[in-house]
């Protein structure tokens, strides 16, 4: 799950299915940018045709520390067949989306949606799936297929990276359309997120 965040008018509630004929045995990780743990890991399990939807604060019994945190869980399960997501309620309950599991990393991705300026705002959460830093390569198209940004970073092992647009390039301009690509010399998982800069919708979009 690339996103969660908690507290400071913001919560995450974590929803695993199990529609297998078989018990799961789960174990899940909180862990900030750097990809180390927040938390203790926590362990589940899941009877076969059953669900779990738990909070994020309950599930690895986190305290307040008066600022929003925010990072992402490593979910791992003994059996295939696990489905999820994460519900993100923020701004003090005002938006709200699902961000799916994500099952497959890739070392390219693809994301479909572009909304910086007129009062939009488009961020991205990329992590770094493996034991060795990942190099990446992040460019924007407009509509025409025009590169219009480029930069190169780099993602320290299981650690991950999240900015807006106008982080990434502080002299992005206002764009509506188009789409972003990543390639990265190690797999990675992608979320790109969009929202009102009044704080009246959010959507996730997953990369292609």
């Amino acid at each position: 799950l690339p996103q969660v965040t908690s507290f400071d008018g913001s919560q995450t509630f974590i929803q695993l299915v199990n529609p297998t004929s078989e018990w799961l045995n789960l174990s899940l990780t909180l862990k900030d940018d750097q990809g180390q743990n927040v938390a203790p890991p926590a362990s589940v399990e899941i009877r076969s045709g059953h669900s779990l939807k738990e909070s994020l604060r309950n599930l690895f019994s986190l305290t307040d520390p008066g600022y929003q945190g925010s990072g992402w869980v490593l979910v791992e399960s003994d059996k295939p067949g696990l489905v999820g997501d994460a519900e993100l309620q923020l701004f003090e309950g005002q938006a709200l989306t699902t961000v799916p599991l994500q099952y497959a990393p890739a070392s390219n991705l693809l994301f479909s949606h572009v909304a910086q300026g007129l009062g939009m705002s488009t961020g991205l959460a990329i992590i770094n799936t493996e034991d060795v830093a990942a190099n990446v390569v992040l460019s924007v198209f407009d509509p025409d297929g025009n590169m219009v940004e480029h930069t190169e970073f780099s993602i320290p092992p299981r650690g991950r990276d999240t900015r807006l647009l106008k982080e990434y390039f502080s002299d992005f301009g206002e764009q509506l359309g188009g789409y972003i690509t990543l390639d990265s010399d190690r797999e990675v998982v992608g979320l790109e997120l969009f929202y009102s800069d009044n704080l009246a919708f959010i959507s996730a979009v997953l990369p292609q």
